[in-house]
């Protein structure tokens, strides 16, 4: 009885598009089962086939290699929008993964895209990209009411937030605050928010009674700001109380609701002249503004007649006959 027949001479195996004689690394005996690696027929495959040796023919199955993706082949990556094709640097096994930047694709974008082969298919994920925020240290030109400066960022702001910075740091003669806006790693200002203030040197015309004066804040108002407590007298010396100085973008104005008239102290004096006599008259009591008490004319000047009488009338503070 003969002895199987071996295997030892070599096989053209087809692997995709490719074709090579594979040669048993050993004589193989008939019945015999030897695997190969797939890329060792096409370098764009991966797996392992098998040979068989039967009766010294020797046979292959490559079902079980898997197709890679050529340095040819192409993916359109996509990151918010923007698009950009995309090619192996070398070839991929089926399996294999790569990353690409995703800045290139979309400016506003950081971080990286997966892309993996599989059976000779490309595909990307870009859950690895994410929207640039703005960090701190970035700048941005802000002008307002002719006024350019240029902020400084001192807290990172993620795309699509906001922060806010003092208007008084672009013009001192405004308050409130700006609103810094993060798109996609580019910081905006928008000053819509900012209030003008009242400076010391502005000045407004306030009417109390009968006497206009000009006054100037104390210091800087913000607008939606007032001074308050500020002395009526000085506005009018005939009234007491407070009025209040308040500030509108930069628009004075003055609430003097608060401002009363004098009225008379028990020691207030008026010169009262009765025929040739005059004598100072103290009140005696005190009195409101428009208030009055009766006097007899005989405490002026004892030669009128002791019924006779003089009025003594308070207005706005001193006495009048």
């Amino acid at each position: 009885m003969s002895e199987p027949k071996t295997c030892s001479s070599a096989v053209s195996v087809t692997i995709g598009s490719t074709t090579a004689d594979v040669t048993p690394s050993a004589t193989m005996a008939s019945g015999i089962v030897s695997s190969e690696a797939c890329s060792s027929v096409n370098s764009g495959y991966t797996g392992n086939f098998e040979l068989y040796c039967n009766q010294g023919t020797l046979s292959y199955d490559v079902s079980t290699c898997s197709p890679g993706c050529a340095d040819t082949d192409s993916i359109t990556l996509t990151v918010a929008g923007s698009t950009q094709s995309w090619s192996p640097s070398a070839a991929m096994g089926s399996g294999e993964t790569s990353t690409t930047d995703c800045e290139p694709i979309n400016a506003g974008y950081a971080g990286t895209i997966e892309i993996s082969c599989f059976f000779g298919v490309l595909s990307a994920n870009p859950a690895g990209c994410s929207a640039k925020g703005c960090s701190v240290g970035d700048t941005v030109s802000v002008t307002l009411d002719g006024v350019t400066a240029s902020l400084t960022l001192g807290r990172a702001i993620s795309s699509g937030l906001t922060g806010t910075a003092s208007c008084t740091d672009v013009n001192s003669a405004w308050g409130a605050d700006l609103t810094l806006r993060c798109n996609l790693g580019t910081l905006s200002a928008d000053v819509a928010g900012c209030r003008k203030a009242c400076a010391s040197s502005d000045s407004l015309d306030v009417t109390l009674g009968s006497s206009t004066q000009t006054v100037n804040p104390s210091a800087t108002i913000a607008s939606g700001a007032a001074e308050y407590n500020r002395d009526c007298s000085e506005l009018n010396s005939g009234y007491e109380g407070a009025y209040t100085l308040s500030c509108t973008t930069g628009a004075l104005s003055a609430d003097v609701t608060f401002c009363s008239e004098k009225g008379c102290l028990a020691t207030d004096t008026v010169a009262v002249t009765v025929g040739d006599a005059t004598t100072n008259v103290q009140a005696g009591e005190a009195l409101v503004h428009g208030g009055s008490i009766q006097q007899l004319c005989e405490d002026v000047n004892p030669v009128q007649m002791p019924q006779d009488s003089t009025q003594r009338a308070c207005k706005t503070g001193p006495q009048k006959e």
